[in-house]
């Protein structure tokens, strides 16, 4: 009995500990990147190209793009959250999906 509560004790603690993270699958995979480099993909203005948020944990903001009529179309990369949001000048709003440049900032385009 002792056993069978200390196992549930430490689901409940381990799915606690997970609460507002957003990891893509095999996060590990994302080779880290630059800023600058999010940066620069988010402000490709065409048709054909996006870039997007894919996830987040406490470290890091995980990206993707893609480019319809290259030879390699997608990359992807992470970014150390803090060093993201001192150049940004801000944080990220939370929510996957395709980013863009705002006022100099890379900002993701749930409330347009």
């Amino acid at each position: 009995m002792k056993i069978l509560l200390s196992l549930i004790f430490l689901l409940v603690l381990g799915a606690c500990s997970n609460e507002g993270i957003e990891q893509p699958v095999a996060p590990w995979t994302y080779p880290v990147s630059e800023y600058r480099v999010i940066k620069t993909q988010a402000g490709r203005k065409t048709e054909g190209r996006v870039t997007r948020l894919v996830g987040w944990d406490k470290t890091h903001y995980y990206f993707d793009w893609s480019h319809a009529t290259a030879t390699i179309n997608r990359g992807t990369g992470r970014v150390e959250r803090k060093q993201f949001d001192l150049e940004n000048k801000g944080a990220l709003t939370l929510e996957r999906g395709p980013v863009t440049i705002r006022n100099g900032q890379v900002r993701t385009l749930t409330y347009e």
